[in-house]
């Protein structure tokens, strides 16, 4: 199976097919971003006011207590389908895009958002996309679903710390 023709089909239906997914892809025309250079990095900062429900999520231990994890399966839209692989993980379309192409590759269970038993996966999943970048937020780094495992993938070649 050639997983990323498989994504970026599922890219272009849900964007069809869903309407937040489609908005939010189309308001990315409007993003803002500046670089900053530094003596020995860049970075590139990003405005898109569409992510901020994702990106100012409350993910203090009460509120994660209080809410439904909306990676599992029950709690996901009606309109968000997904591409199994591997009978552990699924590959979903990110609703709060912040590249054209943004993937959350989920573990099918709800577990702690911890990579180190993962690893070994998250390369093996890597070699699967060859034309994106597959990333891991912490629990502690920006996850906006820190008792979940995911990771994201997204277009090759837009994050500062592919060319550093």
């Amino acid at each position: 199976m050639n997983y990323q023709k498989e994504i970026y089909d599922l890219l272009e239906e849900q964007k069809l097919n869903w309407p937040l997914l489609h908005n939010n892809t189309k308001s990315l025309l409007s993003t803002r971003v500046k670089t900053f250079s530094f003596n020995h990095f860049t970075m590139r900062v990003q405005f898109n006011p569409e992510r901020i429900i994702s990106s100012a999520a409350k993910v203090d231990k009460d509120s994660i207590s209080k809410r439904q994890c909306f990676l599992c399966k029950h709690h996901r839209p009606a309109e968000q389908k997904g591409i199994m692989y591997a009978d552990k993980y699924e590959f979903l379309c990110n609703p709060f895009p912040i590249f054209n192409k943004h993937y959350t590759i989920t573990h099918i269970n709800h577990i702690p958002q911890e990579i180190f038993k993962s690893f070994g996966e998250f390369l093996d999943i890597s070699k699967l996309l060859p034309d994106l970048v597959l990333f891991y937020n912490s629990p502690n780094c920006g996850a906006s679903a820190p008792d979940h495992l995911h990771f994201q993938a997204g277009n090759l070649g837009l994050l500062p710390l592919e060319k550093e």
